[in-house]
């Protein structure tokens, strides 16, 4: 069975995340996630990551181009958002966005 989430973004979302002090890689439902501490902030899901934020950043970031709110399995996610891009190397420029989900979980 082919998973429900897109490899190819697997390795850059390690590379982005990883490094991160304190952040472990883990799985959520079978999904790649990324921890900090016992909280996940970020996993792959679909042709996407999805990131924890501050409600303010999410509302800021819907109906930017391959931005949406988190709905896994149709149910709506408060604070996330789902991030898609149609190369997968492209996340990289969001390097910051990712940082901040890191940081606002961590923060608590």
């Amino acid at each position: 069975m082919k998973p429900n989430w897109n490899e190819a973004v697997h390795p850059v979302v390690d590379e982005l995340l990883l490094p991160l002090p304190g952040v472990r890689p883990g799985k959520m439902f079978g999904y790649p996630a990324y921890y900090t501490g016992r909280k996940m902030f970020a996993c792959l899901y679909g042709p996407g990551v999805a990131l924890k934020l501050p409600p303010a950043d999410v509302d800021r970031l819907l109906g930017r181009t391959g931005m949406t709110r988190f709905e896994p399995l149709g149910r709506k996610m408060g604070g996330w958002v789902m991030i898609v891009r149609k190369r997968p190397g492209d996340l990289r420029r969001l390097r910051k966005l990712f940082r901040a989900s890191f940081e606002c979980v961590r923060a608590g």
